[in-house]
């Protein structure tokens, strides 16, 4: 049970209600196949490769609280595992090393914010990974390579309010990596020498941009922008170090990390309005 390493999968929790479900990206030529759609999916926002070869995602609207489906990416069979009154619409996804998953839910009933939980895939235990920090809309995750997490923190994804990159480190707790009014953070993603590559959706100004930060301290640079780049949604990385941008236009594009020129690995009709991206490695 597993996809060839390489495959890229975009979550698309649809636009206007069309094509919501799982796709599989040939990254050499480009193809797109259907992995998954309909049964317990909504609003299927993100997705992560397990260390079994099968798909987590975080569906939003899932069983009316939002949740976690794993998906056998041979048969498209859909399991839940978990969901919750207590924590709400989760929408950023990453693989910790120890199979556990750290998820980011926007929303808790009574508080108004956003709370970035660990959880067991296993039996959807879950646990707290920063519980004094206030997020405000928690929503792109990445891990380090010491298992540290990166979030964007864009209070509302949309406003052009300050948006925050926040550092939540191993046993130190969580701190502010930027705070940027102007910027509006989307996808986050680790490169292998630990820079941090970021996702700016300058919508309504055209603005749009990769930036590169430096994982503890100073300004970013701006890595690649415009362009291809019309609305990006999430980044990833892939095992040669080359950057994908998913576009939500419906573009899986790849970014040279040294230049920054930009290529098309694809684009679709469905994947218009996609969000989610992972590369199986």
């Amino acid at each position: 049970m597993a996809l060839p390493p390489g495959t890229i999968v975009v979550a698309n929790p649809g636009f206007e209600g069309q094509n919501i479900g799982l796709f599989a990206v040939n990254p050499a030529n480009g193809q797109v196949t259907t992995l998954a759609q309909g049964g317990m999916f909504v609003l299927p926002w993100n997705v992560v490769f397990l260390a079994d070869g099968r798909l987590l995602v975080a569906d939003g609207k899932a069983f009316d609280t939002g949740g976690l489906i794993a998906v056998n990416p041979d048969s498209g069979q859909q399991t839940k595992v978990s969901s919750s009154s207590l924590f709400l619409q989760p929408y950023g996804l990453a693989l910790a090393a120890d199979g556990q998953v750290v998820v980011t839910y926007t929303d808790r009933p009574g508080q108004a914010r956003g709370v970035v939980m660990r959880v067991n895939p296993a039996n959807g235990e879950h646990r707290a990974v920063s519980v004094d920090f206030r997020f405000d809309f928690p929503f792109a995750v990445a891990l380090d390579a010491a298992g540290n997490a990166i979030v964007t923190d864009p209070n509302d994804v949309f406003s052009g309010d300050p948006n925050r990159l926040i550092r939540i480190d191993i046993g130190q707790g969580a701190s502010i990596r930027a705070d940027s009014p102007g910027f509006v953070f989307t996808g986050v993603a680790v490169e292998p020498n630990g820079n941090l590559v970021v996702t700016h959706d300058g919508i309504p100004t055209g603005n749009q941009k990769l930036l590169r930060f430096h994982p503890t301290s100073g300004p970013p640079t701006v890595l690649s922008q415009a362009g291809k780049i019309r609305s990006p949604a999430a980044v990833t990385v892939e095992a040669n170090g080359a950057i994908l941008v998913l576009d939500r236009p419906g573009a899986v594009l790849r970014v040279d990390p040294t230049t920054g020129a930009q290529s098309t690995v694809t684009t679709s009709g469905l994947l218009r309005g996609a969000t989610g991206i992972a590369v199986r490695r």
